[in-house]
């Protein structure tokens, strides 16, 4: 059984993950990935879990053409980013499916 309050806490800490990474995306002109993760912002936004864990799912993380061949003059910064992001959803899936609840706070910038 999950606690109200801590799924809360989840979905705000993914939401803040997500949205700094998709601006910095923006920034360093990857507007296509920065688009899907707007759209994973609106998932969170409405608390929608099953949304926005099968919609994280369906991005290219590793093999050509995804994210991890990315490579910019910015790179520490994209990689903490997209780490912080990435452990903000875990967290999120943890604890809908297992009622884990691990410490997901991360600095975004």
């Amino acid at each position: 059984m999950t606690d109200p309050v801590v799924l809360r806490r989840k979905f705000v800490e993914a939401a803040e993950a997500t949205k700094a990474f998709a601006q910095f995306l923006s920034e360093v002109q990857l507007g296509g990935w920065a688009s899907r993760l707007n759209n994973l912002l609106e998932y969170l936004a409405n608390e929608d879990a099953k949304g926005a864990l099968h919609l994280q799912q369906t991005f290219r993380f590793g093999g050509p053409g995804s994210l991890s061949d990315v490579m910019i003059e910015r790179q520490q910064e994209f990689d903490h980013l997209w780490g912080a992001q990435s452990r903000t959803m875990s967290n999120l899936r943890l604890y809908i499916e297992y009622g884990t609840d691990r410490a997901s706070k991360v600095e975004t910038r």
